[in-house]
């Protein structure tokens, strides 16, 4: 559990394979916090393709 979120974010945390994943919050983790996962990365300007970051939005 990351109780400093506001410190490491870890909502920015995704897959490997670009699948943003899953997401605590409150200690839940179902489709709700996935979509607030989802809300919050287009917040920082991540594009998403559904559940998946666009490669546009990736830098290597």
């Amino acid at each position: 559990m990351n109780d400093h979120p506001e410190i490491y974010p870890c909502y920015k945390v995704i897959r490997s394979d670009g699948k943003i994943g899953g997401y605590t919050h409150n200690g839940k983790n179902d489709s709700k916090t996935v979509k607030l996962k989802a809300k919050k990365l287009t917040a920082d300007g991540i594009r998403l393709k559904g559940n998946v970051i666009d490669e546009s939005s990736i830098i290597a």
